[in-house]
């Protein structure tokens, strides 16, 4: 996207907080963005819409708003991670980048074909069967795609760079004479706001440009939000469709007389957004314990191990929530996968609990007898205990991959639960009295903690882990939305322990 950067402007170093902050912003936004995108695309593929020249038009921009959100992504991750973009591979920078600016010019040039579409419609509607018709419409987008390879290999050259600038957090052109070409070129095809603000502010800061990327970014996830918005009643079905306000009709399952829920829809996007937000919690906490100092801390190799876990959670849960999106039925996802993502999410539950037990004990011990912390939490000693760890996560993950025991996601309830098998109900009863076993021990510890501090505080951590383990048990007869409610408290755990250490750590 042209935006006028001015390079004179004396830019700020950023610091790492910054970067932290910034790069934590532009992928929550790129991930919403994804997450909006995707239902949309999968409803414009419908087989009545995708006949509809206005719809194949929206389909091909929402490709080109996914293609800017996921570079937008790989921006936002370069930002996080502690490095010079100079250690970045030059064609792989160049070749983000190009994909981006590629995907702005695309999205312009077919946002303008829907524009002249759209006044079509209205202005002469008799007539746009023949101008648009299913041909020219083909034929329209071949073009938009040629323009886009064009534009691709321009970028690809070593004369022209479209490349993400960390200074000043924004993709821009470098500072060749090819560069600058294309630069006006591209200039003179945009002929925009966006083109001239950055103009009439001469001297901007690194925020301004900060500001201008988000813009950006939103522009990517305008178009579902749009749709959304104009078609709640429908839930993005089009309009003159006769349609059941709890269903979605897909290509897939139109003919057999199935229905997409809405409920699917709007509960995987929301598992699917928790789960990437603990993700990108978790990134830089996880760099901060591996720092070389607190790395030999033994509570913060304690943290660093429920890190490990919560990501692996994180990631199963995602998984269950793109799983809970798409319209399949989970007898179609084969059954080893489904069981493995299964159980690597109760493992990692579980190992997760086993570590904090561990680390209650140890924050006891440094309350209780701080001057043998050492002697008795000393580096070998958490070696083994948390090769230990380790071991005990490897013999509940055999288990689960062995042919009787499974762990698995059930759509019907939105949730991770064992199936009907014998064998998993005597897994579940083992998992329910070790997890019972390993929260009184928090629970011990933490008491014994505050009446040694003589202070009133809650561990909320113990509590949401309390309510987990018991809810499911006492209330036995729960519709799918407690369920979905439950999963989506349990993935917001997974989350809980970074936001703890930013307030405690500001």
């Amino acid at each position: 996207m042209s935006n006028g950067v001015n390079n004179s402007t004396s830019v700020q170093l950023n610091s790492r907080a910054n970067d932290i902050t910034v790069g934590s912003g532009y992928c929550v936004l790129a991930l919403i963005d994804i997450l909006l995108i995707i239902p949309s695309m999968i409803v414009f593929r419908d087989r009545e819409l995708r006949e509809m020249d206005s719809y194949m038009f929206m389909f091909h921009i929402c490709f080109w708003d996914l293609v800017q959100a996921a570079m937008h992504l790989v921006g936002g991750v370069y930002t996080l991670l502690p490095i010079d973009m100079s250690q970045v591979p030059r064609w792989l920078d160049g070749f983000s980048g190009g994909l981006i600016s590629t995907g702005w010019l695309a999205y312009l040039f077919l946002s303008t074909l829907l524009a002249i579409n759209r006044f079509m419609h209205v202005a002469f509607p008799h007539h746009v069967k023949t101008i648009f018709s299913s041909r020219v419409t083909q034929l329209s987008i071949l073009m938009s795609y040629l323009y886009a390879l064009i534009w691709m290999i321009i970028y690809m050259t070593p004369f022209v760079k479209f490349i993400y600038q960390k200074e000043t957090y924004l993709y821009y052109y470098d500072e060749s004479d090819g560069s600058k070409i294309a630069h006006k070129i591209d200039d003179f095809l945009l002929q925009g706001a966006w083109t001239i603000i950055p103009k009439v502010i001469e001297d901007m800061t690194v925020w301004v440009y900060v500001i201008l990327n988000t813009c950006w970014i939103l522009i990517n996830g305008a178009n579902p939000v749009i749709y959304y918005a104009l078609n709640p009643a429908q839930s993005a079905l089009p309009i003159g469709c006769v349609a059941d306000y709890t269903t979605l009709e897909t290509p897939s399952t139109s003919s057999s007389g199935s229905t997409w829920p809405v409920d699917d829809v709007l509960i995987g996007v929301t598992y699917c957004l928790i789960a990437v937000i603990d993700l990108i919690l978790y990134v830089p906490i996880m760099i901060v314990f591996r720092d070389a100092e607190l790395s030999k801390k033994d509570s913060y190799i304690f943290m660093f191990h429920m890190g490990v876990c919560d990501m692996v959670q994180a990631c199963m849960h995602f998984i269950g929530g793109v799983l809970t999106i798409l319209p399949v039925k989970m007898s179609d996802v084969p059954h080893q996968f489904d069981a493995t993502c299964g159980g690597l999410l109760s493992t990692g539950w579980l190992v997760y609990l086993h570590y904090n037990s561990l680390l209650a004990i140890n924050r006891l011990a440094h309350v209780a007898i701080p001057h043998r912390i050492e002697e008795i939490f000393c580096h070998r000693t958490m070696k083994i205990i948390v090769f230990l760890s380790y071991v005990y996560g490897g013999a509940w993950m055999g288990a689960y991959l062995s042919p009787n025991i499974k762990f698995i996601y059930q759509k019907e309830v939105y949730l991770y639960y064992y199936d009907g098998s014998k064998q998993s109900g005597v897994a579940h009863t083992i998992d329910a009295y070790i997890g019972r076993a390993q929260i009184a021990v928090m629970g011990i510890c933490y008491a014994a903690i505050i009446l040694l501090m003589r202070a009133m505080v809650r561990n909320s951590r113990f509590t949401l882990q309390m309510a987990w383990t018991i809810i499911p048990t006492v209330i036995t007869n729960m519709t799918k939305y407690v369920y979905a409610t439950l999963n989506a408290f349990w993935i917001v755990i997974n989350g809980a322990n970074p936001i703890i250490y930013f307030t405690l750590n500001p």
